[in-house]
């Protein structure tokens, strides 16, 4: 399906792509309430955007050079590995987009109150509101990683192994955390030895990481937990996440 001008399809509506199907957005962008199938979205040099309050459930695959908006407060779930080049972007609102496919080249501006998830790989993340690897523990990745003031980090510890028992983010270029403030969830279903270590952000070693956050354990009290390479027990605040 062709659409030749902006806003010509109901801006809650569901739509959904059979897997030989294309929605080609190249001479006008639209909204729509949210996406599901595994069918294919042509951009070109314009924009989707999703205003659901439901979940909805994209396993094709979007290219162009356009912009892709999530301004909704539904769930929102891409798996597919996606084209496109221009930014993802999570504006005000509750909605949770987790990402599950390699689609490196699109930087992720979350802004305050918004969910980033899922374990795939994207471009630049730059942090207003939360980012939560995973659904239940994974791993996401990325290229630069901002976290602004004002900004969460969201991680689950389960037990000893990342992305199988505790969530990390892999962070392929520099980290900056400007004081935001890191939720640890500590949920274990596995045992994990005295002295464990999780390193909940994965650098390569070669690039800048700065900044301290401000952590918050909910936990037993008696239960000590290891955040990166220092301890921390139930309400005491850990000055990095490394």
């Amino acid at each position: 399906m062709r659409v030749l001008k902006t806003s010509q399809i109901n801006n809650y509506a569901t739509v959904t792509i059979a897997s030989s199907g294309l929605l080609d957005l190249t001479s006008g962008g639209d909204a729509v309430g949210g996406l599901n199938g595994s069918g294919n979205i042509n951009l070109g040099a314009n924009f989707v955007n999703s205003l659901g309050s439901g979940s909805y459930t994209f396993d094709g695959v979007i290219s162009g050079t356009g912009i892709h908006y999530v301004d909704g407060p539904g769930i929102y779930t891409f798996n597919g590995n996606n084209l496109y080049t221009g930014q993802t972007y999570i504006e005000p609102s509750t909605a949770t987009v987790r990402i599950n496919g390699f689609q490196p080249q699109s930087p992720v501006l979350l802004s305050s109150g918004t969910t980033l998830g899922g374990s795939g790989t994207v471009g630049n993340i730059a942090a207003y509101g939360i980012v939560s690897p995973g659904t239940s523990p994974g791993i996401l990745s990325c290229s630069n990683a901002t976290f602004y003031s004002g900004a969460n980090f969201t991680v689950e510890l389960k037990g000893p192994t990342a992305g199988t028992d505790y969530d990390q983010l892999n962070v392929r270029g520099t980290a900056s955390l400007a004081n935001a403030t890191l939720t640890v969830l500590p949920a274990f279903t596995t045992p994990v030895a005295v002295g464990q270590q999780f390193t909940i952000i994965a650098n390569d070693g070669t690039d800048a990481n700065s900044g301290t956050s401000a952590a918050w354990l909910k936990a037993p009290r008696s239960t000590p937990v290891a955040t990166g390479s220092r301890s921390a027990m139930w309400g005491a605040r850990a000055t990095t996440w490394f």
